[in-house]
């Protein structure tokens, strides 16, 4: 038999009692919240376990019962278990493929390396066993390089480059003009004051000079003061040239020059063997006053070869 208990302050009461003796509460109260209480009871444990513990089971039968109850609890642990196996496998698989990757790297560029170390071997190897033919190709690629002439600044290290002496200066034509003296040698005699005026008529456009060296240099420059630098007066009043045909021993190339009384300075991408150089004029800037055209100074740079 179950005792009734006062569902209020939990005391004792006897069976027959309508009210609670120790505090009053109203005994039908107390079984209408008993059985609230029964209800509810019931329903959580039909939720749970599909099944409701009888009130006579042993303690053999609760402990059966507990046993088959299912835990959800366990089985949430084991997915999070089996999830975290999965994550650690694939990280282990990436860092595997990784290292394997880099692996394979370091092999592959090991052997280009070892290549590369064999070829130049073979290279010094082969340099070795004929080095004449090998001056004789570097020889010929030299020969075959072409020249070229371009604008520069004054170089401000010549080098073993110096100031090659013209032999002798021959010109197309020359002003004749009383008192002065305009022929080829005054464009290569050092001062800029004196200068070669051609002499045919019209603006001078074909005519030329011909320079000889004292014997075969490898030429390396050129520089130019074109016009008739005497004074601004004859500078202004004469032509100037503004293209000229330059051949120096197998090069030639026309070179466009800028209308000013300044020094230029070509020079040949290589050193070009010579002997002597021609200078044609191709075009002029106009002068104010006459139509001759003037070219004060020359200057070849090179060196003995």
């Amino acid at each position: 038999m179950i005792d009734m208990r006062c569902m209020h302050c939990d005391r004792k009461i006897p069976d027959d009692s309508m009210f609670c003796p120790y505090c009053g509460q109203d005994v039908e109260e107390n079984q209408s919240l008993g059985e609230l209480q029964d209800q509810i009871l019931k329903q959580l444990s039909k939720e749970i376990t599909g099944e409701l513990p009888s009130a006579s089971w042993d303690r053999e039968e609760r402990r059966e019962y507990l046993r088959r109850r299912p835990r959800k609890q366990s089985k949430r642990y084991l997915g999070i278990i089996a999830l975290v196996v999965v994550v650690m496998a694939f990280f282990m698989a990436a860092i595997w493929l990784m290292f394997t990757t880099m692996d394979a790297n370091e092999r592959r560029l090991r052997q280009e390396r070892e290549q590369e170390i064999k070829e130049r071997q073979e290279s010094e190897l082969e340099q070795k066993k004929d080095p004449e033919r090998k001056e004789d190709e570097n020889a010929r690629t030299d020969e075959n390089e072409e020249i070229k002439m371009s604008f520069v600044s004054e170089p401000g290290d010549f080098e073993d480059y110096y100031k090659l002496s013209v032999k002798e200066a021959s010109a197309s034509s020359v002003i004749t003009q009383e008192g002065t003296d305009n022929s080829a040698m005054k464009a290569v005699d050092g001062n800029e004051k004196t200068s070669w005026q051609e002499g045919a008529d019209g603006d001078g456009i074909g005519e030329s000079l011909h320079l000889t060296l004292e014997k075969s240099y490898n030429v390396k420059y050129m520089s130019f003061k074109l016009g008739n630098w005497n004074s601004w007066e004859y500078y202004d009043g004469n032509n100037r040239p503004k293209e000229l045909e330059i051949t120096m021993g197998d090069v030639t190339q026309t070179i466009t020059f800028p209308d000013g009384k300044t020094e230029y300075w070509v020079e040949f991408s290589g050193e070009c063997p010579a002997t002597e150089a021609d200078v044609v004029i191709k075009s002029v800037y106009q002068g104010s006053q006459w139509d001759d055209t003037c070219i004060a100074e020359i200057g070849i740079y090179g060196r003995g070869n």
